[in-house]
């Protein structure tokens, strides 16, 4: 038969790495495995840097209460100046604490035992749901106390 054209073989081109016949377009879209292989990127990547941001919010948080403990130790200086001792109730001091979003504040008179070597303690800011606890010492240094390594993650030194 003259000019009879057959028709060429349907062939998957585009998964043969041939050139596919004219007219003919690669599907477009991504594919399972490469929408897989994304979200595993993004799931190593937040299990990265999640632990490392919970650290800087707790840091930012220590500042609120690093700033009112050093204020209390100033404090309690002066009561110790004027009376002799330092007192226990915070109620005692010249101070206006601000509300915390993050701490409650103690004013004490105690040496603990749990540093190195025991120190008297000044005052304390507790966290509120109890993980840690932050001291001010008669020399001014702050100290954290809390199990495992938060402290140390924090930058506060064991002693």
């Amino acid at each position: 038969m003259p000019g009879f054209i057959p028709h060429p073989v349907r062939h998957n081109y585009w998964r043969t790495g041939g050139i596919p016949p004219h007219g003919c377009k690669r599907p477009r879209g991504f594919t399972i495995m490469e929408l897989i292989i994304v979200v595993i990127i993004i799931g190593v990547l937040a299990a990265v840097a999640l632990p490392s941001y919970r650290i800087q919010m707790l840091k930012m948080k220590n500042q609120e209460a690093i700033r009112i403990l050093m204020a209390v130790w100033e404090a309690q200086k002066e009561y110790y100046r004027e009376n002799g001792t330092y007192t226990n109730n915070i109620a005692d001091l010249t101070i206006d604490i601000p509300a915390s979003k993050n701490f409650v504040f103690v004013a004490w008179n105690a040496v603990f035992s749990g540093i190195c070597p025991p120190q008297r303690q000044l005052a304390c800011a507790v966290s509120f749901d109890s993980s840690y606890f932050l001291e001010v010492l008669v020399d001014g240094r702050i100290v954290c106390l809390a199990g495992g390594a938060l402290c140390a993650k924090m930058g506060f030194s064991p002693c």
